[in-house]
This record gives C-alpha cells, sequence and structure tokens, in this order.
C-alpha cells in the first residue's frame, strides 16, 4: 500500500448476490444517477463486475 491509497483495495467492495436485486439493481441504480454516458466497460469497473455481467 502507498501513502496515495488510504484504504485497501477491497475495502468498501460489495457481494451484490448479497443484496435484493443483485448486481442488476446495483447497476440500475448508478445509470440512475449518470449524469453522462458510460460504456459497459466503464460500468463494470465501477461496480468491480464483468463486462459480460453488466452486458
Amino acid at each position: 500500500m502507498t501513502t496515495d491509497t488510504p484504504y485497501p483495495e477491497d475495502e468498501g467492495v460489495v457481494d451484490f448476490q448479497d443484496l435484493p436485486g443483485g448486481a442488476k439493481a446495483a447497476l440500475e441504480a448508478v445509470l440512475m444517477v449518470l449524469d453522462q454516458p458510460a460504456t459497459a466497460t466503464e460500468l463494470a469497473a465501477g461496480l468491480k463486475l464483468t463486462v459480460a455481467a453488466v452486458e
């Protein structure tokens, strides 16, 4: 860990399958608040999902 990374990389990672609606609901929530278009790759990276899961 470096000084510019104060938190462990996996901190805050959510297993979407443990939440009601799963990854689909999480993706829908993100799409509702985005103020510009995002690619499947960007969405996957932001949610730590595979591109296939986003598509």
